[in-house]
Protein backbone atom coordinates (compact mmCIF):
# COMPACT_ATOMS: atom_id res chain seq x y z
CA UNK A 1 0.00 0.00 0.00
CA UNK A 2 1.25 3.48 -0.78
CA UNK A 3 2.00 5.42 2.09
CA UNK A 4 0.71 8.82 0.85
CA UNK A 5 1.95 11.41 3.69
CA UNK A 6 5.09 10.23 2.51
CA UNK A 7 4.55 11.05 -1.37
CA UNK A 8 2.22 13.71 -1.21
CA UNK A 9 4.53 15.57 0.92
CA UNK A 10 7.32 15.11 -0.82
CA UNK A 11 5.27 16.41 -4.00
CA UNK A 12 3.76 19.69 -2.10
CA UNK A 13 7.21 20.52 -0.96
CA UNK A 14 8.66 20.29 -4.34
CA UNK A 15 5.59 22.22 -6.01
CA UNK A 16 6.18 25.18 -3.92
CA UNK A 17 9.64 25.83 -6.01
CA UNK A 18 9.54 29.11 -7.49
CA UNK A 19 11.49 27.73 -10.20
CA UNK A 20 13.51 24.50 -11.75
CA UNK A 21 16.43 25.70 -9.53
CA UNK A 22 14.00 25.90 -6.37
CA UNK A 23 12.63 22.75 -7.01
CA UNK A 24 15.73 20.78 -8.00
CA UNK A 25 16.84 22.46 -4.56
CA UNK A 26 14.15 20.95 -2.28
CA UNK A 27 14.34 17.28 -4.57
CA UNK A 28 17.83 17.65 -2.96
CA UNK A 29 17.37 18.41 0.47
CA UNK A 30 15.24 15.10 0.70
CA UNK A 31 16.61 13.09 -1.35
CA UNK A 32 17.10 10.81 1.32
CA UNK A 33 12.93 10.26 2.19
CA UNK A 34 12.20 10.21 -1.63
CA UNK A 35 14.62 7.20 -2.33
CA UNK A 36 13.27 5.22 0.93
CA UNK A 37 9.58 5.59 -0.89
CA UNK A 38 8.57 1.66 -2.44
CA UNK A 39 9.03 1.35 -6.01
CA UNK A 40 5.50 2.18 -6.65
CA UNK A 41 5.41 5.21 -4.65
CA UNK A 42 8.79 6.27 -6.41
CA UNK A 43 7.53 5.85 -9.81
CA UNK A 44 4.37 8.22 -8.81
CA UNK A 45 6.52 10.92 -7.29
CA UNK A 46 8.88 10.85 -10.30
CA UNK A 47 6.08 10.92 -12.95
CA UNK A 48 4.43 13.74 -11.43
CA UNK A 49 7.96 15.57 -10.55
CA UNK A 50 8.48 15.61 -14.90
CA UNK A 51 5.23 18.17 -14.83
CA UNK A 52 6.26 19.89 -12.49
CA UNK A 53 10.32 20.42 -13.47
CA UNK A 54 8.86 20.56 -17.21
CA UNK A 55 5.86 22.98 -16.65
CA UNK A 56 6.78 25.79 -18.85
CA UNK A 57 10.06 25.12 -20.57
CA UNK A 58 11.30 24.66 -24.27
CA UNK A 59 10.81 21.69 -25.90
CA UNK A 60 14.52 20.84 -25.75
CA UNK A 61 15.32 20.85 -22.46
CA UNK A 62 12.22 19.30 -21.36
CA UNK A 63 12.70 16.34 -23.57
CA UNK A 64 16.31 16.00 -21.95
CA UNK A 65 14.99 16.24 -18.48
CA UNK A 66 12.32 13.84 -19.01
CA UNK A 67 15.23 11.22 -20.30
CA UNK A 68 17.04 11.73 -17.24
CA UNK A 69 14.37 11.46 -15.30
CA UNK A 70 12.99 8.51 -16.91
CA UNK A 71 16.53 6.74 -16.20
CA UNK A 72 16.33 7.62 -12.27
CA UNK A 73 16.29 4.69 -10.03
CA UNK A 74 16.08 4.81 -5.95
CA UNK A 75 19.77 5.52 -4.59
CA UNK A 76 19.98 7.51 -7.90
CA UNK A 77 18.22 10.51 -7.00
CA UNK A 78 21.60 12.80 -5.84
CA UNK A 79 22.98 11.96 -9.33
CA UNK A 80 19.79 12.78 -11.30
CA UNK A 81 19.67 16.10 -9.68
CA UNK A 82 23.11 16.46 -10.99
CA UNK A 83 22.61 15.87 -14.32
CA UNK A 84 19.48 17.77 -13.85
CA UNK A 85 22.01 20.91 -12.37
CA UNK A 86 24.13 20.26 -15.37
CA UNK A 87 21.71 20.38 -17.76
CA UNK A 88 19.78 23.13 -16.60
CA UNK A 89 23.50 25.22 -16.52
CA UNK A 90 24.13 24.41 -20.31
CA UNK A 91 20.76 25.22 -21.33
CA UNK A 92 21.45 28.88 -19.57
CA UNK A 93 24.88 29.04 -21.00
CA UNK A 94 22.75 28.25 -24.48
CA UNK A 95 20.66 30.79 -23.72
CA UNK A 96 23.03 33.61 -22.72
CA UNK A 97 25.51 33.07 -25.62
CA UNK A 98 22.02 33.05 -28.20
CA UNK A 99 20.85 36.79 -26.77
CA UNK A 100 24.45 37.76 -26.77
CA UNK A 101 25.15 36.77 -30.61
CA UNK A 102 20.95 37.87 -31.56
CA UNK A 103 22.05 41.56 -29.20
CA UNK A 104 25.55 42.07 -31.65
CA UNK A 105 23.30 40.94 -34.97
CA UNK A 106 20.56 43.62 -33.93
CA UNK A 107 23.14 46.27 -32.96
CA UNK A 108 25.26 45.86 -36.49
CA UNK A 109 21.36 46.05 -38.09
CA UNK A 110 20.90 49.50 -36.66
CA UNK A 111 24.11 50.70 -37.43
CA UNK A 112 24.02 49.74 -41.04
CA UNK A 113 20.25 51.43 -41.20
CA UNK A 114 22.00 54.45 -39.76
CA UNK A 115 24.38 54.31 -41.97
CA UNK A 116 22.51 53.70 -44.90
CA UNK A 117 19.89 56.37 -43.55
CA UNK A 118 23.09 58.96 -43.69
CA UNK A 119 24.08 57.97 -47.30
CA UNK A 120 27.37 56.14 -46.33
CA UNK A 121 29.39 53.63 -49.29
CA UNK A 122 27.68 50.29 -49.32
CA UNK A 123 31.28 48.88 -49.48
CA UNK A 124 32.28 51.08 -45.84
CA UNK A 125 28.75 49.76 -44.31
CA UNK A 126 29.67 46.42 -45.36
CA UNK A 127 33.19 46.89 -43.85
CA UNK A 128 32.05 48.21 -40.19
CA UNK A 129 29.05 45.55 -40.00
CA UNK A 130 29.83 42.46 -41.55
CA UNK A 131 27.04 43.01 -43.30
CA UNK A 132 26.66 40.86 -46.75
CA UNK A 133 25.09 43.07 -49.77
CA UNK A 134 21.97 41.44 -49.74
CA UNK A 135 21.67 41.82 -46.26
CA UNK A 136 21.83 45.15 -46.73
CA UNK A 137 19.04 45.52 -49.95
CA UNK A 138 16.69 43.55 -47.57
CA UNK A 139 17.60 46.53 -44.77
CA UNK A 140 16.43 49.39 -48.09
CA UNK A 141 13.21 47.10 -47.73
Amino acid sequence: MINLSNLVGSVFLTDQGKNIEDNLERIKRFSDQIEKLDPEEFELFFAWAKNILMRGKPETEVSEAIEILDRVRPGEVIEMISNMERNLQKAFEDAEKQGVEKGMEKGKTIIAKRMLARGEDEEKIMEYTGLSKEELAKLRQ
